[in-house]
């Protein structure tokens, strides 16, 4: 990227950023005033969020979501919602100030915080030296950000396999992903993105227990959990969307607690949790039992206004890609039957990936399974002491059940308690073929949630053995196999130490006068925005020169072709790992050769005139294949007279298509 280019992407992207950032921060000051320090920011964050979604979402339900049209909204939205914040407002009477901290506590938290950073650090700049290279990421994550950019619609659906899986799945954080690639034409900041999201979830832990003095020890406890081999080995540095989904869910739990009880930190809350609805699948079941648990916690006689309030954060906030959903293929949720007796809403075929959807519970006496698979994968994805990780976060849960007081921990501990089954039964937790649950240990990262709140719950109020306890569980995750980077330890361990200056530097600056700390404030976020313009011109270069070029993956000729295309038509069949095809500038399209059918349906070509008219009506330049596999439409697409040419140094992955293939050409049956 030029010098040019990367300046004007860093303009572009705080001409966004800055003003939603305002305007929630305005948003948070004018409703909000009884919120101070950690969960003030907090809810900043999610009210700044939610303006900046919600601004790519009315743009994108009308195709004009670009680089143009989303500065301009968001700095009108954004000065909108900042001028709301100018009005005179007055903190609520009687608040309670929180409850004082040991300092040697809160140094304890920071200290596993930044082990937490190291760990995340050193995985993410894996990726920033050959791209992101989770599965996922590269099958749906990233093409999908990667449309949204490319398009400018949010509300057409793109199909990314030959079964459309993944196609209905809500899309929060990809938008995100799309905005930064709107401001640098780069996908440059996606393979950073998550880090900011650990640090919201980090800020958020601490605010879940900071009302009862205990938030080195909730802060200690979404470390743990961020920290096992699940999380650390398949989010930093990648599109992968659950600490997405498990920061937002704790801002909201967070902001709930904090409100005690007032109508806006309900509705704000329930943004957050509208926001985590919208970036996960996983998270309905969460976010159904803290809708209740809202509900519940609600002052008496008050219960009507306060769900009221919460539907209005909830609702505008986390039902974009379910209605999406519904306008395009008649259900919110079309991989899944959704009936009443006799009537039902459609539902798309599954032939393939359907006969995958097993849960844990199906296997749940299966012993051999158990051994085989269940326990392995427990090991895998949450290091040697998985066994104590699951007794601690559980027994939290049924202690919490058990009290009396405080009434939030009974809530809270249903809440776990209710995702954690939810967990149990759902589709997909134990995929594979029958008696193959070859998936469980990878989807193992849906229970972060529950185990989240289970492990925040179990001390009620000595820190110490808390705080001892689960830095030793943080230790076994981290030390196991997969819970630290195999390499760039150093870059990791750099990045934790900055966390300490950081937090040094924060803690001096809550230390001062408060006229000094109102002057030393915006020179502080002008330095770091600078700081951040100037590390970001090296890096993102790196990144842009390493980015998929590992000759070891098997589709690596491919993927190495595609660095040199722009502006080109790409179909491709047979397998799913497509982003590297979109090449360095984002500019080609590329899209799996597949039928579309009614209600969100998808399919393969089944004829070679069907496949030769997809050929054609798509208008594709090229057609990449596996090296091993679909050996029928290849025949269907090399038999074209006069049409085909092979693509040099590709092992014959990708053919060039020289002129339209004609059905009518195709051998009779």
């Amino acid at each position: 990227m030029a010098p040019g280019g990367y300046l004007l992407g860093a303009v572009v992207l705080s001409a966004m950023v800055v003003p939603v950032a305002a305007g929630g921060r305005g948003l948070r000051r004018r409703f909000l005033p009884f919120l101070s320090g950690p969960t003030a920011t907090l809810a900043s964050i999610v009210l700044g969020c939610g303006l900046l979604l919600s601004v790519a979402e009315a743009l994108g339900a009308v195709g004009e979501f670009r680089r143009v049209p989303m500065v301009c909204g968001c700095v009108v939205v954004g000065a909108v919602a900042a001028r709301i914040g100018r009005v005179a407002s007055h903190p609520a009477v009687g608040e309670r100030a929180a409850p004082s901290i040991q300092r040697g506590y809160a140094v304890a938290a920071v200290l596993v915080s930044a082990v937490v950073v190291a760990q995340w650090g050193g995985r993410t700049l894996m990726a920033l030296d050959r791209g992101m290279p989770n599965m996922d990421s590269l099958w749906y994550h990233m093409p999908f950000a990667a449309r949204f950019f490319q398009s400018g619609w949010l509300t057409r659906l793109h199909f990314t396999h030959g079964e459309p899986l993944h196609t209905f799945f809500p899309a929060n954080s990809e938008v995100l992903h799309a905005v930064g690639m709107l401001a640098f034409r780069r996908d440059v900041l996606s393979p950073v993105l998550n880090l900011g999201w650990l640090g919201v979830a980090l800020l958020a832990g601490w605010c879940v227990g900071r009302a009862r003095g205990m938030a080195p020890v909730t802060l200690v406890a979404t470390a743990v959990v961020l920290g096992l081999p699940t999380m650390a080995g398949g989010q930093p540095g990648d599109a992968t969307n659950d600490v997405v989904a498990l920061a937002l869910f704790l801002a909201a739990v967070a902001l709930l607690l904090e409100g005690r009880g007032r109508p806006a930190a309900v509705a704000v809350a329930g943004v957050a949790a509208g926001l985590a609805f919208g970036t996960k699948l996983n998270l309905v079941a969460p976010v159904l039992a803290l809708t209740a648990g809202a509900v519940v916690l609600a002052p008496a006689g008050r219960r009507r206004s306060h769900a009221a309030a919460w539907a209005a954060g909830l609702v505008p906030a986390g039902s974009y890609w379910y209605l999406r959903n519904l306008l395009r293929a008649g259900s919110p949720v079309p991989a899944v039957r959704i009936g009443l007796g006799p009537v039902s809403l459609p539902h798309v075929r599954l032939s393939e990936t359907g006969a995958f959807n097993f849960s844990v519970a199906h296997y749940a006496t299966n012993t051999r399974i158990w051994r085989a698979t269940f326990v392995p994968g427990l090991r895998y994805a949450f290091g040697w002491g998985w066994w104590a990780l699951l007794a601690l976060a559980i027994g939290g849960m049924v202690l919490a059940l058990a009290r009396r007081r405080p009434r939030e921990d009974r809530v809270l501990g249903a809440v776990a308690l209710v995702a954690f089954m939810a967990y149990l039964v759902t589709p997909q937790t134990a995929g594979g073929p029958e008696g193959h649950p070859g998936y469980f240990a990878f989807d193992l990262r849906f229970l972060a949630p529950p185990l989240v709140l289970g492990l925040m719950l179990l001390p009620r109020r000595r820190a110490l053995p808390a705080l001892i306890g689960y830095g030793a569980l943080l230790v076994v995750g981290a030390t196991s196999r997969f819970g630290w980077p195999p390499h760039h330890g150093p870059g990791g361990v750099a990045l934790g130490l900055a966390v300490l200056i950081v937090a040094g530097a924060t803690a001096w600056w809550r230390s001062q006068p408060h006229a000094t700390s109102v002057r030393v404030a915006p020179l502080g976020a002008l330095a770091g925005l600078l700081a951040a313009v100037a590390i970001g011109w090296p890096v993102q270069a790196h990144y842009l020169r390493g980015r998929y070029t590992d000759r070891s993956d098997w589709l690596a000729p491919a993927y190495l072709w595609a660095r040199h295309t722009g502006h080109v038509r790409i179909g491709f069949v047979g397998f799913f790992q497509q982003y590297p095809l979109y090449g360095p500038d984002l500019s080609n399209w590329v899209q799996y050769v597949g039928r579309p059918g009614p209600n969100g349906n998808f399919s393969s070509a089944t004829t070679c005139r069907q496949w030769r008219g997809l050929l054609r009506d798509g208008r594709y330049d090229y057609v990449v294949f596996p090296s091993a596999g679909a050996r029928t439409e290849r025949a269907w697409t090399t038999a074209t007279a006069g049409g085909v040419v092979p693509v040099a140094a590709t092992s014959g992955l990708v053919v060039r298509l020289s002129s339209p293939p004609d059905p009518r050409t195709c051998p009779p049956r």
